[in-house]
């Protein structure tokens, strides 16, 4: 027995998977779960199918499934368990493949998640009586503004001004901030093509080769299902698409089915791709909007994923071009170079103000902004002034942007200490406990440096 869901079928491994299956001569079991919603609502012409199928109780003519050489049945009383075992026992015994079409309500026997499934598919912590969600914070408190929120009013805004602007989801439109009100009024640009992370890369590739000004909101995690396409399509074309890579972090999803901290390793290989690390949301806007009207190569920006921060201090001037990569300098000292990468810029500015406070030491306190290329000029600069850098990332050692900078020094005096998480599958962990496993403590980072500079 094998279970899929109905958002799932819009993913092209699952007609592999229905297509390899209608030929195996086994008496295998397909149980479609449909509950007309994916983590949105459903989108794309499969699923005018299996609204069919619903209403005529599985007998419309039309079937996808049974074109696709399965044998079919369906069952209406999806959340009746014992329905359920009954259909699962008329077929255990059946000697060919077949599809068990079962349709059932979302959310079903708790009514706030049954009549807003979109806000339900994934929650935090909340009040079983009433349905309210509680923040971190008091429960009286309102929820902190968020990435979304700022991405979503940032493109509705590049939407309304420019109709070249589209936005792109995978069936996960809340990450980028566009509620269902926001995509009304975006109509048709803003696209959910279900999940199907591997066209929404090649279709907003197409889009951009025809003029238009595509971006794309992902999860980190989900990222990895579209290297192909973002390999063969978007780079080898220098296509200037924007994606914007969401919850890319050790504080990001923390179960090893959704972790999203491999995504520099990943994209650090692809040629043309600017992959841009903001450490604020001023330079993330910034980014952002330069990227629309950047028309030479595809752009990635690493969404912080450690909550909103503004940093008056860190915002970029207006007119400033990412073209090319330039280090942003924050604070100029001696001996010790800090250079932390995105959200952990403010990491790295608490190992200096240790260094300081502690040991006496005024380091450099570099922001990079660009998480798989280097300001070789810079590096040279702080190679030829400092005795030890240090660099942060939020993701993996192997491969990440620390080792690209350890690499590039490896050939000069410069002592270089890199920090980030070592490769793995963590499992539902506590992200400070895992940067102390990794050494990634302020006390820590900054005695390695001091260690360092006395050998």
């Amino acid at each position: 027995i094998t279970i899929i869901g109905d958002g799932s079928l819009s993913g092209g491994l699952a007609f592999e998977g229905f297509n390899n299956a209608a030929e195996r001569d086994s008496n295998l079991i397909i149980i479609v779960n449909d509950n007309d919603q994916s983590i949105a609502e459903n989108h794309g012409g499969l699923y005018r199918n299996l609204a069919e199928l619903r209403a005529s109780n599985g007998a419309c003519e039309r079937n996808v499934f049974r074109a696709m050489g399965l044998d079919y049945r369906y069952l209406d009383t999806g959340n009746d368990v014992l329905a359920l075992v009954d259909a699962l026992q008329e077929l255990r015994n059946i000697d060919h493949p077949i599809v068990l079409h079962v349709s059932t309500a979302k959310g079903k026997g708790f009514e706030p998640a049954q009549s807003d499934p979109e806000r339900w598919h994934h929650v935090g912590p909340f009040d079983m009586a009433t349905g309210r969600k509680l923040c971190p914070g008091h429960p009286s408190e309102p929820a902190p503004r968020t990435y979304a929120d700022i991405t979503g009013e940032a493109l509705s805004a590049a939407i309304e001004r420019d109709p070249q602007v589209v936005g792109i989801t995978a069936a996960t439109p809340y990450i980028m901030g566009f509620t269902p009100e926001l995509r009304a009024a975006a109509g048709k640009q803003f696209v959910d093509v279900g999940i199907a992370e591997e066209h929404a890369v090649t279709f907003a590739t197409a889009l951009a080769r025809s003029g238009a000004k595509p971006v794309f909101g992902v999860y980190g995690t989900f990222l990895q299902r579209a290297y192909d396409e973002l390999w063969h399509d978007l780079c080898l074309n220098d296509t200037p698409a924007t994606i914007l890579v969401f919850g890319a972090s050790i504080f990001g999803s923390t179960s090893e089915t959704h972790l999203s901290f491999f995504d520099i390793s990943m994209l650090g290989g692809l040629p043309n791709m600017h992959y841009l690390a903001p450490a604020c949301m001023e330079e993330y806007l910034s980014m952002l909007s330069w990227s629309l009207d950047h028309r030479e190569h595809p752009v990635a920006i690493r969404v912080p994923g450690i909550g909103l921060v503004s940093r008056p201090d860190l915002a970029p001037a207006e007119d400033t071009d990412y073209s090319a990569v330039r280090y942003d300098v924050v604070r100029q000292g001696r001996d010790v170079a800090v250079l932390a990468l995105g959200d952990f810029f403010e990491l790295g500015e608490r190992v200096t103000n240790r260094l300081a406070a502690e040991y006496g030491i005024e380091a450099t306190l570099v922001n990079p902004r660009f998480a798989t290329e280097l300001d070789r000029e810079s590096l040279d600069g702080l190679a030829a002034e400092h005795r030890v850098v240090v660099t942060l990332e939020d993701g993996i050692l192997d491969g990440g942007w620390g080792e690209r900078v350890a690499c590039y020094l490896s050939c000069t005096p410069v002592r270089t200490r890199t920090f980030g998480i070592a490769k793995g599958f963590p499992d539902r962990y506590d992200p400070n406990e895992l940067l102390a496993q990794n050494g990634m403590t302020v006390e820590n980072m900054a005695a390695e440096a001091v260690r360092l500079l006395n050998e």
